[in-house]
C-alpha cells in the first residue's frame, strides 16, 4: 500500500511538471514514458518491480543542475496563458 500511495503522488506531481519540462523539451519523452509507466502499475497492467526497473535507468534530479534545464521555469512562465500581463 505504501508503495501505491507513492505511485498516486508522483503522478500527481508528474503531471504538474510535465508541462514545465514538454515546454523547455519537447524531444525528451522520458517523463511521459514514466508517467505512463506510473500509470500502468496503477492500474495492475505492471509490477512494482518493472515500474523500479525504470525509475533506476531514469535520474531527472542529477538533471537539474544541467545548464540547459537550469531556466526551465522561466520558460514555463512566459508558455503560460495570460503570462505578461
Amino acid at each position: 500500500e505504501a508503495v501505491r500511495k507513492r505511485a498516486q503522488l508522483a503522478l500527481a506531481c508528474g503531471k504538474k511538471v510535465s508541462r514545465v519540462w514538454s515546454a523547455y523539451d519537447a524531444e525528451d519523452k522520458r517523463p511521459q514514458a514514466l508517467l505512463r509507466k506510473i500509470s500502468a502499475y496503477l492500474e495492475g497492467k505492471c509490477t512494482a518491480e518493472q515500474l523500479d526497473q525504470l525509475l533506476s535507468k531514469t535520474d531527472f534530479m542529477s538533471l537539474i543542475d544541467e545548464e540547459r534545464y537550469s531556466n526551465a521555469m522561466l520558460r514555463w512562465r512566459r508558455w503560460q496563458p495570460g503570462a505578461g500581463q
